[in-house]
């Protein structure tokens, strides 16, 4: 064998063997960070019970501190590697080798991003859900007397869910000496959900220029209400489309299938003969487009 392609697969080893470590210390730092951000949480919340302020009930939580990787995590960055690592040292085409390797970590990259992506979208919708609902306890905590800032505290303290994360993640930073508007403006900024915007602006403009905030902020929920019964409207109308969608993008694999049971030479031709073979990566690559394309067209942005 060719003394590059030996140094080549040396190189290739390496990555796979170094890559899980490298990816498990920065998992590890992060979650390290992560820790000392609720440690510090844990001792200012001590500090205000301190100085007469209203007392907490610090409730020591395993998913709010994690000072290790779990299992799951360990043997998903262990495992990972071996397949490639099998493949490139029992197969006999090199070529061959690092296609299949090369496809392996292109499958899981792309379960990855799905898993994330997916992830994303149930955290925003678990988000615009929850929002109104802790809106209306702002707007009954201000009413009985208490500032805005006492008020998201409060709903902090007593809800849970990802709106309750981030308003006690404002509060923590607002004790620590930073300004209100500022931490909002930056948490916007970070999650980028158009709902919570919307509920940031109208915070600074009431902080800026004062105001009837109980008005507003009832207008405010009104509005995010009106704006998730939309959504829905919109995705029960859609959803005819999006079947149409799923339909046309299976009925293709589901005629590959009957013509195998059928007639089998006929879908061999697909992969036996060359220009089978380039009419097949033709018809995948027009698979591909029409599924984004139907995609597209079917999701509504409100």
């Amino acid at each position: 064998m060719d003394p590059v392609i030996y140094l080549f697969v040396f190189l290739i080893l390496s990555i796979l063997l170094i890559a899980p470590y490298v990816i498990f210390m920065q998992l590890h730092d992060k979650l390290k960070r992560q820790a000392l951000e609720e440690r510090i949480r844990i001792i200012n919340k001590q500090s205000s019970a301190l100085r007469g302020e209203r007392k907490i009930a610090i409730k020591q939580q395993k998913k709010n501190v994690r000072t290790r990787l779990t299992p799951i995590q360990i043997m998903f960055l262990v495992i990972m590697p071996i397949p490639a690592l099998f493949i490139l040292l029992f197969s006999h085409n090199f070529y061959s080798a690092m296609t299949s390797v090369i496809i392996y970590f292109s499958v899981i990259i792309v379960i990855y991003v799905l898993t994330i992506g997916i992830r994303k979208r149930r955290y925003h919708k678990a988000f615009v859900t929850e929002l109104p609902n802790s809106i209306d306890l702002i707007i009954r905590s201000l009413r009985a007397g208490r500032t805005i800032v006492d008020s998201i505290k409060i709903v902090g303290e007593e809800t849970e869910g990802p709106v309750a994360v981030q308003f006690k993640s404002i509060v923590d930073q607002v004790e620590m000496g930073k300004e209100f508007v500022v931490v909002a403006n930056d948490i916007s900024n970070k999650i980028k959900i158009p709902e919570f915007s919307f509920f940031v602006i109208v915070l600074s403009v009431q902080q800026e220029t004062g105001g009837n905030i109980i008005k507003t902020l009832s207008s405010l929920s009104n509005m995010l209400r009106q704006r998730q019964l939309m959504r829905m409207k919109v995705k029960a109308l859609s959803s005819e489309g999006i079947f149409s969608a799923f339909f046309m993008g299976g009925l293709p694999f589901l005629v590959a299938g009957l013509i195998e049971l059928i007639r089998p030479e006929y879908i061999l031709l697909l992969f036996t003969n060359s220009t089978g073979q380039h009419l097949l990566i033709a018809g995948i690559i027009s698979e591909i487009i029409g599924c984004i394309v139907i995609a597209r067209m079917v999701r509504v942005d409100i």
